[in-house]
């Protein structure tokens, strides 16, 4: 693509300036909570409950060091010696 777009330089370091790296973590809410937006609702977590169950899973397999929650925006990373899996 850069044979046929080019570059803008100039673009290129804005946008890098812009990226930041966002660190894993190791603890989620997963209990429900409400919000007020036009009504309010009650917020479930499910996705959050599916991710700890997941992570504790991959940590009982593979141990804590492998297992990566929400590391730059991806759910759950898992680093193994021959290869990493997004998840």
């Amino acid at each position: 693509m850069f044979e046929r777009f080019g570059t803008n330089t100039r673009a290129t370091i804005k946008a890098k300036e812009k990226r930041r790296i966002r660190q894993s973590t190791n603890s989620h809410r997963t209990s429900g909570s409400q919000r007020n937006i036009v009504s309010s609702y009650i917020a479930d977590f499910k996705h959050d409950r599916l991710q700890e169950v997941l992570k504790k899973k991959l940590i009982d397999q593979y141990g804590i060091g492998a297992v990566k929650k929400e590391e730059n925006y991806v759910d759950i990373k898992l680093e193994r010696p021959t290869s990493v899996t997004f998840l």
